[in-house]
């Protein structure tokens, strides 16, 4: 499977400090296998991957990936949120805007 740099941005700061989220439990829940995953953290690690993954601006985001950021926001408590959104370069505005994108294309 592809990746965007957006998500794979996304899925390598879970699994790299502070977060440091189970290789296993990311694994599970995004669908990227488990080697891909060590993979990703030693590049990180090792400084080759790009900075452009990070660079990516919360809009510039493709459909998939918001909607997978919105179903993981969904079972966070308020004080959850902040911290989730922070690490991953979002804002709380973002949520409800990408929802109602979502919403309308189901129309």
């Amino acid at each position: 499977m592809q990746y965007s740099s957006g998500m794979k941005a996304t899925i390598i700061k879970r699994i790299l400090p502070p977060n440091e989220e189970s290789v296993t439990v990311v694994n599970q829940e995004t669908g990227a296998s488990a080697q891909t995953l060590y993979n990703w953290k030693k590049q990180a690690a090792e400084g080759m991957l790009d900075n452009e993954a990070s660079a990516l601006l919360p809009n510039d985001r493709k459909p998939g990936e918001k909607l997978t950021l919105l179903l993981e926001s969904k079972g966070l408590d308020r004080e959850s949120r902040g911290e989730w959104l922070r690490s991953r370069g979002l804002h709380s505005e973002h949520l409800p805007q990408w929802e109602q994108e979502m919403k309308s294309c189901r129309n």
